[in-house]
């Protein structure tokens, strides 16, 4: 959906907006291909599901606010932050699926979260595809950054509730 964006700036320039992507890419792997096996030893279960909030929330945002965008420069700057939020989710997301296996099947964990990762990736852009074709290129980042910071207010609702003495609500 960033090419549709950028040409909506009527950025025209192909190659630049490879270089948008691929700068995204690399910041959301960067932190998956240095720190992975650092963070599963280290950090416990909260801080990886803490992490996931953060990541989350930074996209939810950052999509939120990606139609508005009105040159090149702002687009990449928020391509390159959400960039950042997908790299602290995907890692946190990746340690915990195997956080809690035995070493001997910890690659089929890790083919099964990828395996799953596959299918979104797949599926994503194809709704994505059909919200846009019905009701407009903008809505499909709203509703992507909505729903992500629905998803963030789920889990912030879970902790404080957990945090709450027995017999509390909220």
């Amino acid at each position: 959906m960033c090419p549709i964006v950028a040409d909506g700036l009527h950025w025209t320039r192909t190659s630049d907006l490879v270089v948008v992507n691929d700068a995204r890419y690399q910041l959301r792997h960067t932190p998956t291909k240095f720190g992975l096996l650092r963070r599963i030893s280290l950090a416990d279960a909260k801080q990886l599901w803490d992490e996931v909030a953060l990541g989350v929330a930074i996209m939810g945002g950052m999509l939120l606010v990606t139609p508005l965008a009105t040159t090149l420069g702002v687009l990449v700057a928020l391509q390159l932050a959400t960039g950042i939020g997908r790299g602290l989710s995907n890692t946190a997301l990746m340690a915990l699926s195997i956080r809690t296996v035995a070493p001997e099947h910890r690659a089929t964990a890790m083919g099964v979260y990828q395996a799953v990762y596959a299918i979104g990736m797949f599926a994503g852009p194809v709704v994505g595809g059909v919200v846009a074709g019905a009701v407009g290129v903008d809505s499909v980042f709203y509703l992507s950054g909505i729903l992500a910071l629905v998803g963030k207010h789920c889990y912030i609702s879970k902790e404080t509730r957990s945090q709450l003495p027995s017999g509390e609500s909220q």
